[in-house]
């Protein structure tokens, strides 16, 4: 059988000199990059790099996704100090959208109001209610406290019943921890910071008070206790390693307040500092380290260790303040009633942002990003120059109010209504 070379054509047999290729090759490694593709394309040869250039551009999206991820991952640790997941589960729990203000509360009168800068907190007389800033409510929970007290951090919100020895914390999605103190010893003071940690002051069977600090999962982590002084406030540092309380004893009819800083390590506090003749309203940490003290004669900043700035009422009443996450709002009368005051706006640091006047008589003021709303017969808006921007007309019996980002919330003893 007889076969048949292939009719294809013939390719031109290349004469290779394996010798001078090899010497070629030697020659080539000495060459640069582009002399090498210059070399290439003078023999009629591509480089083929479409892999190379498809891998590493996977590579790059690869690793800028990855960068991203990184980035978005140490803002959520550094917003969420009790834990992501928790401060996602709030997040998307305040989104909800429901009932909302006005809201009518038929069989519990309200008692306390609370802002918690995403939420605003509503305790009546048998539940605690969270609406998100748009009015709409996001939980309401039923606590049993016959005086409730509100505290709120960035996620979590502590509510206690004055005198009584138990206590929850709280957040938008769920309830974290209900517990008793311990003896049931009644609640004096309590306050919780942005990293979870919290502290309640009760009322001891051996001292005058003890102090006790918890972790955010609810175990003991300090104690202290005061013999001599009783004590009237408590506050956390926001990364939960300080806290400072506020203290008062009587000499020969005098009043003698005291502040007192401990780091969670030892009994002895690392700061202490007198008040004579004067009485300690409230402390607050503004961050880790600031501390606002508000007196009936005073305002003081406390830089861990030292006074920084101090605002004197100058012989006039205190008759209303609030201390909210950016300023000091004080509202100063010449006398316990609250005609015609004097309107103080600070900087946590305890600079004088604003100051002016206002006529009338209000039951109560609050701020919220540069907003001042004052509570009468009428809810009057005002900014940080003074000027009247907005008055609104409201039904009696409003009990409080309280700045937010949307506007004004107010509570009345029969419901709660929000002013945009």
């Amino acid at each position: 059988m007889e076969f048949k070379k292939s009719s294809s054509k013939k390719r031109k047999k290349l004469n290779i000199n394996k010798k001078s290729l090899k010497l070629k090759k030697t020659d080539d490694v000495k060459l640069s990059k582009e002399q090498k593709k210059n070399e290439f394309k003078l023999r009629g040869l591509s480089v083929l790099q479409g892999k190379k250039k498809k891998y590493l551009n996977v590579r790059n999206v690869v690793v800028g996704v990855t960068g991203v991820l990184i980035i978005i991952f140490v803002i959520l640790a550094m917003s969420a100090p009790t834990g992501i997941f928790e401060y996602i589960g709030a997040k998307t729990a305040l989104m909800k959208s429901g009932e909302s203000f006005p809201v009518t509360y038929d069989f519990s009168a309200g008692k306390a109001i609370e802002y918690g800068g995403d939420s605003v907190l509503v305790a009546t007389e048998t539940e605690l209610k969270c609406y998100n800033n748009s009015g709409n409510l996001i939980y309401s929970r039923i606590h049993g406290f016959e005086k409730p007290v509100i505290k709120t951090s960035k996620i979590r919100t502590l509510i206690y019943g004055l005198n009584e020895s138990f206590y929850r914390i709280e957040t938008p999605r769920e309830e974290v921890i209900y517990k008793k103190t311990e003896n049931n010893q009644p609640v004096i003071a309590g306050d919780i910071s942005d990293s979870g940690v919290y502290a309640l002051v009760t009322e001891s069977d051996d001292d005058i008070a003890l102090v006790t600090v918890y972790n955010k999962d609810g175990s003991e982590i300090y104690k202290y206790h005061s013999s001599n002084n009783y004590i009237t406030g408590v506050t956390v540092s926001e990364n939960g390693k300080k806290v400072c309380i506020a203290t008062i004893t009587t000499s020969k009819a005098v009043f003698q307040s005291k502040i007192l800083i401990f780091n969670l390590k030892s009994n002895e506090p690392i700061y202490e500092k007198k008040f004579k003749d004067e009485i300690i309203y409230s402390v607050e940490y503004s961050n880790s380290s600031d501390i606002c003290v508000i007196t009936d004669k005073t305002y003081r900043n406390i830089d861990d260790d030292e006074i920084t700035e101090k605002y004197s009422y100058k012989h006039k009443f205190l008759n209303k303040f609030e201390i909210s996450d950016d300023n000091i709002l004080l509202y100063i009368t010449a006398d316990s009633n609250s005609l015609n005051g004097t309107v103080v706006v600070l900087s946590p640091d305890g600079e004088e942002e604003s100051k002016f006047q206002i006529e009338g008589t209000f039951s109560d003021i609050s701020i919220y990003n540069g907003r001042i709303f004052a509570l009468s017969e009428k809810v009057f808006e005002y900014n940080l120059d003074g000027k009247k921007e907005k008055t609104t007309q409201i039904k009696s019996g409003a009990v409080a109010i309280q700045a937010m980002k949307k506007g004004c919330t107010v509570l009345y003893s029969s419901g709660v209504d929000l002013i945009k």
